[in-house]
């Protein structure tokens, strides 16, 4: 081996400690720092800071979905792991491109100052860029910490049905009444709805729950829409659903849902009421399947001149999607409650020193004076504010 290339391999192998150097001086001594990178910039920084905020952020969110939220093994299922693995996705996915186009809003400002008398290069810039985003390593350490010295959260699963993951919501009941009203009008009807399963419940061998629930939040929408000599007449009705009792072998049974006589214009041929029996009771299963059949029965009852005429039962099913996911809330109220204000104010003292750091770059790197880098500071301060937020 030649003395040139002795040299060269003694070089690669230093670069790491070098690196590993300059890194401290950033933290103990940062103008010494910006001084060396204005003598001997390198790429490394943004190579190595940047997807470093990545996997701190993996494990961030890994903690918080997989570690902390404590479901219950019975409830556990495949739908529920897999969700739980595309909400880390995506939530790493969001912090990536915030992060990307955070790194290139300051290597734009930085490179900026060459044409108002800064001496600072492109591959300055790329050194101080990833130098810069050194404080957000360390706010992110911390925060991983905070969040693994809480305990684990007990974390309940909630069932959602008809909410379609993509898309628009669809009518789930559609029913002409021209044969038993005697007239051009449709009777559609959507349900939607998601509640939570008891952290005490068990699972029969058939996959049925055992313990009753209540709806959280839902409701049933309905359109009457008629053809008169006016035109076409539409009426909305929507019934809520929340705190409804959830029991596997009891139906939802709802009297009068409906009644044409509330909202009937003169040119109605007969009024008509609507009692409806939905078996939303079949969605309390685990596992879920992701698009199930609801069987349900609408009782249709006919007037004429106010004396009942005919009843008419008319008995079907419809296909609805329905999930399944943890329910955050218990840790979110925990999160917020013990370590969202540490994080705020971690926020703030991460962004001081990387604006404090990024002004130092400034004045060695290009050479400004101090007005001059706290102006350019301030300006990418309010982009990334208004763009981006103070984030970490």
């Amino acid at each position: 081996m030649s003395v040139e290339q002795e040299s060269l391999k003694e070089e690669e192998e230093a670069a790491p400690r070098r690196f590993l150097r300059q890194i401290l001086l950033v933290i103990i001594n940062p103008k010494e720092a910006f001084l060396r990178v204005k003598d001997s910039p390198s790429v490394l920084p943004m190579m190595v800071i940047p997807p470093i905020l990545v996997i701190l952020t993996f494990a961030q969110y890994y903690v918080f979905y997989r570690v902390k939220m404590d479901i219950p093994a019975a409830f556990y299922t495949e739908q529920v792991d897999s969700f739980v693995n595309s909400l880390i996705q995506f939530r790493l996915m969001q912090y990536i491109i915030i992060v990307l186009f955070g790194i290139l809003l300051l290597l734009l400002i930085f490179s900026s100052g060459r044409f108002i008398g800064g001496y600072g290069n492109f591959k300055q810039g790329i050194s101080v860029t990833g130098y810069v985003h050194l404080p957000n390593v360390l706010g992110l350490v911390i925060i991983i910490l905070l969040i693994l010295s809480t305990p684990a959260v007990p974390t309940g699963v909630l069932t959602l049905v008809g909410y379609p993951a993509r898309g628009q919501y669809e009518d789930n009941i559609v029913m002409g009444l021209r044969d038993y009203v005697g007239e051009e009008s449709n009777l559609t009807i959507r349900v939607r709805g998601y509640y939570g399963i008891p952290l005490n419940a068990t699972v029969s061998s058939s996959g049925a729950i055992i313990g009753a629930t209540r709806i959280v939040e839902g409701e049933i929408n309905i359109t009457y829409a008629a053809v008169t000599l006016s035109g076409i007449n539409k009426t909305v009705k929507r019934i809520w659903l929340n705190g409804t009792s959830i029991n596997y072998n009891t139906p939802l049974i709802m009297k009068n849902v409906f009644d044409s006589g509330d909202y009937c214009t003169e040119d109605c041929v007969k009024r008509f009421t609507v009692d409806l029996t939905l078996l939303l009771n079949n969605t309390y299963v685990s596992p879920v399947q992701e698009n199930m059949s609801i069987p349900y029965t609408v009782t249709l009852n006919v007037y004429d001149e106010r004396m009942k005429v005919e009843s008419y039962e008319i008995s079907s099913s419809f296909y609805t999607e329905v999930a399944q996911c943890p329910d955050p809330q218990p840790l979110v109220n925990l999160i917020n409650e013990k370590i969202s204000p540490i994080v705020q104010v971690l926020i703030i003292a991460i962004s001081i020193w990387q604006f404090l750091l990024f002004a130092i770059s400034l004045r060695v790197v290009h050479e400004f004076q101090w007005v001059k880098a706290i102006l350019f500071v301030g300006a990418y301060a309010a982009a990334k504010f208004l763009l981006l937020g103070f984030t970490i």
